[in-house]
């Protein structure tokens, strides 16, 4: 099972927008592949688990891949 993306948002009231001459500001934080539960171990990624390969990579290449990277994204969204 895997958290692959997670968005959380809030939206300014407009008492405080309507001040500034601003219809809408939202601030957000947004992260990507934040939490994975397998019992693989952390080397193999669940989702690129293919088994045996049979072109002659032997065992090596059983679920190689590159490690999965946490992206976290924080922002402002100001409409005028």
């Amino acid at each position: 099972m895997r958290l692959k993306n997670l968005q959380i948002g809030y939206t300014l009231p407009m008492a405080f927008t309507k001040k500034a001459h601003i219809q809408k500001v939202r601030i957000y934080a947004s992260g990507d592949n934040l939490l994975t539960w397998t019992k693989l171990t952390k080397v193999i990624d669940p989702e690129s688990f293919m088994g045996i390969n049979n072109t002659g990579g032997g065992a090596g290449s059983i679920g190689t891949a590159y490690p999965i990277s946490r992206v976290y994204s924080f922002g402002v969204n100001i409409n005028f």
